[in-house]
């Protein structure tokens, strides 16, 4: 049952509460099966944070460029 957006029915009920007078007349349940949320568009949501001016969610970071070769691609430890 909901109540009307007057907000009367909700003061009187609330009044009667506070006096200690309210009583539970009925209870309901209903089970509802909700769907699960749509997937992300991974590619659409990149392209959102570009044009917002983001940093990229995928690739190099920052500085990849000077950091050089890393020690897998020097020899293992021996590149040291």
């Amino acid at each position: 049952m909901r109540l009307p957006p007057d907000g009367e029915e909700a003061n009187r009920i609330a009044s009667r509460a506070r006096t200690g007078q309210a009583e539970i007349e009925s209870i309901e349940s209903q089970t509802q099966r909700m769907p699960p949320p749509p997937l992300y568009d991974l590619t659409e949501l990149r392209r959102s944070g570009h044009r917002q001016g983001a940093a990229p969610l995928i690739g190099p970071g920052p500085g990849a460029g000077r950091r050089g070769l890393g020690v897998g691609a020097r020899g293992g430890a021996d590149g040291l």
